[in-house]
Parts: C-alpha cells; sequence; structure tokens
C-alpha cells in the first residue's frame, strides 16, 4: 500500500550548509522563520506550538484543544494516540485489533489514517479509589524547616584564605568556618544552635540547654572560641608602695595614681590623678592585682571615663588582666558593653604600670 506524502515537510524548507561536510541538515519554518536540525518528530512538535502555523490553520487549533480536554473522572479511561493536528495522519498509529483473535470487527471507515481507535474501558471495582501515597515530610524529626539553596548561601559569608586555592564560607551566626559546600553548609545550619534559635524552632538541643541538664549539655558541640584585638595602651604614673598590713585576703600594697597616657586606635587621652593600684599577695603566696582611675579623652575638658581593671600575677612583674570601662558621655556609650583583656607590667622602680588591652568580640 503506497504511503501518503508527509505535510509537515511543506510547513518547513531545508537550508543549504555552506559546508559541504556538515553532518546534521537544517530546516525553517515558513511560518515564523524558527531554525532547527532536521528531525521529523521536532518539527511536527514545533508545529504545536507555531502561533502563526495555528493562526493559519484553524482547523489544526480546534484539534488541538480538543486534545487537551480534561479526561473522564473514571479511574480507567480512553487514552488516544497523539497526533499532530492539521499535519496528517500518517504518524497516528492507533491500535486496530485483530477480529481473528478477539472477535471484534473493525469497521472500514475505521482503518482511514487519523482515525482514533480507542481500547474498551475495564470494568472497575465497586467501591472508593483507593488513596494517594502521601509524601513523607522533609526534615530531621525536629520541626525544624527544610532549609533552601539561597538561605544557605545567606547564612554565610564566602572569603579566601590566604595561600588557599579553595573558597571558604564563615557562618553568621555562630561563625564557624568551613570550605565551601552547599550540602555541609546545610547540614552545618541543622545543627547551628543560634541559627536555629533565630527562626523560633524548638529544637532538641535547645531545650537540653534549657533543662540545664548537664549530662545533655556535655553532649553538645563547643562554642565558638572567642577573638580579641588590640585596642588600646594605658601607661599609669603611681606613687611608692604604702603596705597596709596584712587582712583575711593577704598582704597588700597600695599605691597612689598620679596621671599617665591613653593611647587607642580612635583617639587619645590622660590619665587623671587619685585613683588607686592595689598589689595583694595572697596567703598561697599568688598575686592579685587591682586598680580604678579616671580616664579624660582629649577632646573633652574633664574626666569622662572610670576604668577597672583586676588582674592575677604571671610572674615577679607581670599579670594577666581583664579591663571594664563606664562613661555617661553619649559620643563614647559602645565603651560600657565591651570587654577586654590585656597584660600588665609594672616597671623595675616600682613607678609606672603599662596595660595593653585587647577588645574580644
Amino acid at each position: 500500500m503506497p504511503r501518503h506524502p508527509d505535510p509537515t515537510a511543506a510547513c518547513f524548507v531545508e537550508l543549504a550548509s555552506p559546508d559541504d561536510d556538515a553532518k546534521c541538515a537544517k530546516v525553517q519554518c515558513i511560518y515564523c522563520n524558527e531554525t532547527r536540525a532536521k528531525n521529523t518528530t521536532r518539527q511536527k512538535q514545533h508545529l504545536t506550538k507555531c502561533q502563526p502555523y495555528l493562526a493559519a490553520h484553524p482547523e489544526a487549533l480546534a484539534a488541538l484543544q480538543a486534545e487537551s480536554a480534561p479526561a473522564p473522572t473514571h479511574q480507567y479511561s480512553a487514552v488516544p494516540v497523539p497526533t499532530i493536528p492539521g499535519v496528517g495522519g500518517t504518524t497516528n498509529l492507533a491500535f486496530a485489533p485483530n477480529q481473528h483473535i478477539n472477535g471484534t470487527a473493525v469497521p472500514p471507515a475505521a482503518m482511514h489514517h487519523g482515525t482514533h481507535l480507542t481500547l474498551p474501558t475495564p470494568a472497575t471495582p465497586e467501591g472508593p479509589p483507593a488513596a494517594k501515597k502521601q509524601k513523607k515530610q522533609k526534615g530531621d524529626g525536629s520541626g525544624a524547616p527544610d532549609i533552601s539553596r539561597a538561605e544557605v548561601h545567606a547564612a554565610f559569608e564566602e572569603f579566601q584564605k590566604p595561600g588557599d586555592k579553595c573558597m571558604a564560607v564563615r557562618c553568621r551566626h555562630c561563625n564557624n568556618v568551613r570550605a565551601k559546600n552547599t550540602s555541609r553548609q546545610r547540614e552545618h545550619l541543622m545543627g547551628c544552635l543560634v541559627y536555629q534559635q533565630s527562626l523560633g524552632v524548638n529544637h532538641t538541643a535547645v531545650q537540653r540547654i534549657q533543662q540545664g541538664s548537664e549530662n545533655n549539655a556535655a553532649s553538645l558541640p563547643p562554642m565558638p572560641a572567642p577573638t580579641a584585638e588590640f585596642d588600646f595602651r594605658i601607661t599609669v604614673k603611681i606613687s611608692p608602695v604604702a603596705s597596709i598590713g596584712t587582712n583575711g585576703n593577704g598582704q597588700e600594697n597600695w599605691m597612689q595614681v598620679n596621671g599617665g597616657d591613653f593611647h587607642s586606635r580612635s583617639g587619645n587621652g590622660t590619665i587623671h590623678g587619685g585613683g588607686y593600684y592595689i598589689q595583694t599577695t595572697c596567703l598561697d603566696s599568688s598575686k592579685r592585682h587591682s586598680a580604678r582611675f579616671l580616664i579624660k579623652t582629649q577632646d573633652r575638658h574633664t574626666p569622662n571615663i572610670v576604668c577597672k581593671v583586676d588582674g592575677r600575677g604571671t610572674g615577679d612583674k607581670q599579670h594577666r588582666v581583664s579591663l571594664e570601662m563606664q562613661t555617661s558621655d553619649e559620643q563614647y556609650a559602645n565603651l560600657n558593653t565591651g570587654v577586654w583583656i590585656g597584660n600588665g607590667r609594672i616597671n623595675d622602680s616600682g613607678t609606672e604600670l603599662v596595660y595593653d588591652a585587647f577588645r574580644v568580640s
């Protein structure tokens, strides 16, 4: 039986390639001028979406809309073999039952190309349809929502370590540093207590901390180590030692603060006379150091900052200290919330103290 000519080819023009060795032939749609590789199946798919072609063939558009109509609501329905409307029926491979096998006679009109033949609808069992399986919720079981890729990237700061080819990231919530890897970063956020608390998630680890159980808290990962950056140096001039004897703390020596200098990254100042420095030799022979004095910044006419220093001796003339500052001056209000640690040293003559302070963040 002779094959009908395929009308799809009439909708395209084959382009001559300037390269004679080209492996793929090109065709161009005569309706929208789109160029593509020569492939009958792809060309037919193109025509189902080509608006100029559908506008020129209303019958093709009507047939396409009919095929996209909603399917019947019963469980099993006849599924027509899809065809390309308006192009032709030569590729409409509808199933035709063999009357010699199952006794089903096929009308001659049904054998015409382009006619859809449907299989008989099988009998459906009585009763309600089976319930659909529901997808399991993603998560770790703690109620924490799944974290999207954009949220993962927003929670980390990207940087590159000196001499390292690989990029690194730092968690904006706990300052944890790790190699850049989206999957690993997402795993970190699922266990990052600070991040989970910022989302309001009642995480199991957060519950452990709130309950105050020592056994559970001991199993939690360590918190990130604080960092300290040099902030200022204080030089304090003191008077000779004046012993006030022994008390319950040990042997105490008092020295009066007579002045000094203050040098920081943001400005300078002077130490106001009248403060004190106490050196205590405890009963266990360890030494404690304490000082209280006033600082006047260079932009003020009167002292405006109170400095408190406490520490422990680490050698004959050296000690480790913690510092605290208080002020009512609004320009320097950030000092009220600062935390400093540092080193202290007294000179050989016992007339000058030097403190190097590092701000903790």
